[in-house]
């Protein structure tokens, strides 16, 4: 890019919201096409559908990633 940049300055904050929102919008698209939403895992719902057990889904259950 540069330039430097420095912890705790305005400009950090402004590239890391930009990359963030750049993420959210991609992960929303992908959402909206098909029915995986990447890096979000819908635990309870594939306990209820048999595919995993009580064990995976009390070991997952409070992993987002």
């Amino acid at each position: 890019m540069g330039g430097r940049l420095r912890t705790g300055e305005s400009g950090e904050f402004m590239v890391a919201g930009g990359i963030a929102v750049v993420c959210f919008f991609v992960a929303g698209q992908l959402h909206t096409t098909s029915d995986f939403f990447p890096f979000f895992y819908h635990w309870g719902d594939l306990y209820e559908r048999g595919i995993i057990d009580a064990y995976e889904w009390k070991q997952n259950r409070l992993n987002f990633i």
